[in-house]
C-alpha cells in the first residue's frame, strides 16, 4: 500500500510522490509549483485481443492468434496556484513539458523501467478556481516496458571455441539483444545463432575456406595517412597537421585527425589549398616486388569526416580524390572525388560526387552543429566501386551510379586536400579521422575474404535489425535470410561463429534489452 497523500497540502519538492512521473526525462512535480501526482492507472495487466474461427456444428471455437492493444496510461494529478498568473504560467509549463512524442516515461516507484508514450488527451481544468485536479493520457503504442539500463554479458570467442554463451532474460517477455564485437584480427565472417533464430554477416565462403575466388582485403589504414605527418603545422602557411581531438557528442574518446593548420589570412581569389597523395600498395597475392603493380578497380572505403563552422560566414573545403596514374606520373585519371564544400556565408554548404569528371549529386545541408558531418560523432560515410557501378552515402542513405567507361580503371592513388578561402576566416573543424581502404576481387592461394578489418568495431542492433560497421550503417554485410530474434524469459544459449581461419581473439559484449508486460 502506498502512503497516504494529503492533497491539501503543496508537493514536497525534496519528496516525489510514489506514483510521480518522468516525461522526456522531467519531472512535473519537481519543475511545477503546485502540481502533485495523485495516482497512475493502466500499468497493470492488459487485456489481449484474440482472433478465432467459429466452427459450425462443434462447441467453442479455434484459436487463431492473440495481439497486445496499445497501453493508455491515465495520470491523476492536483494543480494549485496562488494567482491566475501563477496558474496560466504552471499550465504553460505543463503543456511544454508534455508537448514531444514518443519518449519515456518513468514512474517513481518503478525507476528502473520504462514505457514510451506519448500525452494524447489532457481534462480541461474547472473554470474560475486556483487549485484544480486533472487527468492526462500517455498512449504507449508499444505496450512494453524496457528496463532502463541493458545487462551487459562480456565474453571472448576464437574460431576453436565450441562451447555455448548462456544469456539470462529475467524479464516476463522476449528481449531484445546487441551485440558489440571487435576483433584483434582481421575476419571475414561472424554467425550468432540460438534456438529462435540465426543471423550471418560477411562472406559465407569464409566460413571455412582458405582459397577462395572472390576475396577482399584491407589496403590502407588511417595510420597509413597521417602517421608521417606532423602534429604542429610549422610555418608554412595554411599547412596540413596531425591534430588529437575528441568528438564533442557521443563517444567522446581523443583520437588523430588529419587537419588544416591556421593560416595567416591575406587578400586573394584563389583557394589555398594542400593536397596529400597516398600510393594504393599491392595486396598479399601479387609477388612483384613493383610498388607500382598496387590498385584496385573494384575498392570500398570507409570514412570519418569533420566538418563544422563555429559561425556562419567561415568557408572551408575538403576533398578526397580516387586518381589512376599512369607508371611514369606522365598522365593521369580523376576516377571518383568526394567533396565537402562551403563558399557561402549564409551558413550553406554541400556535399558533392563527383565521377570520371562529371558532377553526379549535389547534396545541400546547413554547415551547423547537426549537420551531417558535425561533432565528430556524425561524420561517418562510405563509398563504393564495384567495377562500373558506383555507390555512395549522405546522411543515412545510399545512391548509384553506373559508369561503364570506368568499369577496369584502376585506383592506384588517393590524394587528401584540404583548403580555404583566404580573405575569409577558414571552417573551425575542417579534419578527417578514419579512412579505410578495400580491395574487392581478389583471387588467389593466399586471398581472404576479409570483411572486418582488425580492431574495427562492429555493432549488431537486434531491435531495429542492423549492422553497422565502424559506426557506418552496412547493409551489404547481412548475409540474406538473417532473423534478427529475441530471447525469451529464463536462460538462453547463443553460438557465435567467426571463420575458421580467424586466429585471433573476438571480444563480445551482449547487451540484453529486457522487457515487461
Amino acid at each position: 500500500m502506498y502512503a497516504f497523500i494529503d492533497t491539501t497540502q503543496p508537493a514536497s519538492q525534496t519528496h516525489l510522490p510514489p506514483e510521480a512521473f518522468s516525461y522526456n526525462g522531467i519531472w512535473p512535480d519537481e519543475q511545477i509549483p503546485g502540481f502533485r501526482t495523485l495516482s497512475v492507472s493502466g500499468r497493470e495487466i492488459l487485456a489481449k485481443e484474440i482472433s478465432e474461427n467459429k466452427r459450425d456444428g462443434f462447441d467453442g471455437s479455434e484459436f487463431k492468434n492473440r495481439v497486445i492493444p496499445p497501453r493508455s496510461l491515465l495520470v491523476k494529478y492536483r494543480l494549485s496556484a496562488e494567482s491566475p498568473e501563477t496558474f496560466r504560467e504552471s499550465y504553460n509549463h505543463l503543456n511544454s513539458i508534455l508537448s514531444p512524442d514518443e519518449v519515456r516515461v518513468i514512474f517513481a516507484d518503478e525507476a528502473d523501467k520504462y514505457f514510451v508514450g506519448t500525452a494524447r488527451n489532457h481534462t480541461d481544468p474547472e473554470p474560475g478556481c486556483l487549485s484544480v485536479t486533472g487527468e492526462i493520457e500517455i498512449v504507449c503504442h508499444d505496450p512494453y516496458k524496457y528496463a532502463l539500463i541493458e545487462k551487459p554479458v562480456s565474453i571472448s570467442v576464437s574460431a576453436a571455441r565450441k562451447s555455448p554463451i548462456t544469456i539470462h532474460n529475467d524479464g516476463n517477455a522476449e528481449a531484445f539483444l546487441r551485440f558489440e564485437l571487435s576483433g584483434s584480427k582481421p575476419n571475414g565472417y561472424i554467425g550468432i545463432s540460438s534456438a529462435y533464430g540465426g543471423m550471418e554477416f560477411g562472406s559465407i565462403e569464409a566460413v571455412g575456406s582458405v582459397h577462395v575466388d572472390d576475396a577482399q582485403e584491407w589496403l590502407l589504414e588511417s595510420s597509413d595517412v597521417i602517421k608521417d605527418w606532423p602534429s604542429t603545422a610549422g610555418e608554412t602557411q595554411h599547412s596540413l597537421k596531425r591534430i588529437r581531438a575528441a568528438a564533442t557528442t557521443g563517444d567522446q574518446k581523443m583520437q588523430d585527425w588529419l587537419a588544416l593548420g591556421p593560416a595567416n589570412f591575406h587578400a586573394s581569389g584563389d583557394w589555398c589549398r594542400r593536397t596529400v597523395e597516398v600510393q594504393v600498395p599491392r595486396d598479399s597475392t601479387q609477388q612483384t616486388q613493383d610498388p607500382r603493380a598496387g590498385g584496385a578497380s573494384s575498392f570500398y572505403v570507409s570514412l570519418f569526416h569533420w566538418f563544422e563552422t563555429a559561425h556562419a560566414a567561415q568557408c572551408g573545403e575538403q576533398k578526397i580524390m580516387f586518381m589512376n596514374v599512369n607508371v611514369n606520373g606522365t598522365t593521369e585519371k580523376e576516377i571518383a572525388c568526394l567533396t565537402i564544400h562551403k563558399n557561402s556565408v549564409s551558413n550553406g554548404a554541400e556535399y558533392l560526387v563527383w565521377i570520371n569528371g562529371k558532377l553526379v549529386r549535389s547534396f545541400s545541408f546547413v554547415c551547423d552543429s547537426r549537420n551531417p558531418f558535425a561533432q565528430g560523432f556524425y561524420g561517418n560515410n562510405d563509398f563504393h566501386k564495384d567495377g562500373e557501378r558506383f555507390r555512395y552515402f549522405f546522411n543515412g542513405n545510399y545512391y548509384g551510379h553506373t559508369e561503364p567507361a570506368l568499369k577496369d580503371t584502376v585506383c592506384n592513388r588517393i590524394r587528401f586536400s584540404f583548403a580555404h578561402f583566404p580573405d575569409r576566416e577558414a571552417v573551425t573543424r575542417n579534419y578527417l579521422g578514419r579512412f579505410r581502404f578495400r580491395k574487392d576481387h581478389i583471387s588467389g592461394s593466399s586471398a581472404r575474404p576479409v570483411a572486418f578489418p582488425q580492431q574495427s568495431r562492429i555493432m549488431i542492433d537486434g531491435k531495429a535489425g542492423k549492422i553497422y560497421l565502424d559506426d557506418q550503417y552496412r547493409p551489404d554485410l547481412e548475409v540474406i535470410g538473417s532473423q534478427y530474434f529475441k530471447i525469451p524469459p529464463g536462460e538462453n544459449e547463443i553460438r557465435i561463429t567467426p571463420s575458421t581461419w580467424f586466429d585471433g581473439a573476438l571480444s563480445v559484449t551482449i547487451y540484453v534489452q529486457e522487457r515487461w508486460l
